[in-house]
């Protein structure tokens, strides 16, 4: 039971790294009104990828190898000291900057200047939203969408897993986003993500990310998330629910949870319908992947909450609307 959790307190969980930093600011002054599983404080000073990356790397975990850039004039060395292609993605999001989108990929040198000369461009006047924040660059590990795995869980008291669902994806859009998954059980991948879980020793509903690499038969960190994912459903898919898990720690009466002791008992498959309309109508060739017994979940469909899926995908028709409006109306705003 988290240490700052008492009765009649709500419990407070995030909804995304900017919440993390947010929280964070706000702690010493909210502290005594809320119960966060996860510690904000702690848990936004590792949102910071490189430190991440360092972290894990001294576990033993393999990382792909890695240079963070503060600089445009730093981007001379990159090419002697890593291999292209890169993929380049902000430290941490909430220091952002100029980078659009959550990730790159950069064939060779000329492409990365052409996307980091946005990101490190001073502009007069600009505030500090606006700033260049860090870009970390790793060497592109082989494979497909489908060689990217993670790992969802809930975490007790020194990262100990309580509960866990692990799976890959099968398709992205846009770049970086899960638009289709499914859990796998992999031992080697339950184990390093165990490992990476105990390392930061936070509690809370915690995901990680590898990719595997066919040809090392390594999985590759990439990155740790101190909250919970939007894909958490796909693991009340395999029946494990692990928000409801770490509410029941949080209040000290996890030992009433009966679930989550055999991951990949049921297997799951999770499609963000929204994603997908939108990935046809760019043009994009969404993969036809059969359920084959597996139990389908939508990102935010539920039959016994059906009203947040609705007003979500109420508000992105709306968006695409407006978005189709711009491009047919000269001037529209």
């Amino acid at each position: 039971m988290p240490s700052d959790c008492e009765k009649d307190r709500p419990v407070l969980f995030f909804g995304g790294d900017y919440d993390i930093t947010l929280t964070a600011r706000l702690w010493p002054r909210i502290r005594n009104r809320v119960c966060a599983v996860t510690p904000p404080e702690t848990a936004s000073a590792f949102n910071d990828k490189a430190s991440q990356v360092a972290l894990v790397e001294r576990l033993g975990v393999t990382v792909p190898r890695t240079r963070v850039l503060q600089e445009l004039s730093e981007l001379a060395s990159v090419s002697r000291d890593l291999r292209f292609p890169l993929i380049g993605r902000p430290v941490e999001l909430a220091r952002r900057g100029r980078f659009a989108g959550k990730l790159f990929v950069a064939r060779d040198e000329a492409d990365l200047r052409a996307r980091l000369e946005p990101v490190f461009s001073r502009q007069p006047g600009a505030d500090t939203v606006s700033e260049p924040g860090e870009v970390l660059l790793q060497e592109y590990i082989p494979g497909g969408n489908d060689q990217l795995y993670f790992a969802l869980a809930s975490c007790t008291r020194g990262g100990e897993v309580a509960a866990m669902v692990t799976g890959r994806k099968l398709y992205e859009y846009p770049e970086g986003l899960m638009c289709i998954g499914e859990t796998v059980h992999n031992s080697d991948l339950s184990d390093a993500a165990r490992a990476v879980f105990r390392a930061f020793a936070l509690p809370g509903v915690l995901g990680v990310e590898f990719k595997y690499d066919a040809v090392t038969r390594r999985f590759y960190f990439i990155e740790v998330n101190f909250r919970p994912e939007n894909i958490l459903a796909i693991a009340e898919g395999a029946g494990i629910n692990l928000m409801f898990h770490a509410y029941l720690y949080a209040l000290g009466r996890e030992g009433q949870y009966r679930g989550g002791h055999l991951p990949g008992a049921v297997h799951s498959l999770w499609r963000d319908r929204s994603l997908v309309v939108l990935s046809r109508l760019s043009g994009a060739a969404v993969p036809e992947i059969p359920r084959k017994g597996r139990s389908a979940v939508d990102a935010y469909w539920s039959r016994l909450d059906p009203l947040p899926a609705l007003a979500w995908y109420g508000v992105k028709l709306f968006r695409l609307f407006r978005a189709r409006l711009r491009t047919r109306v000269p001037g529209t705003r």
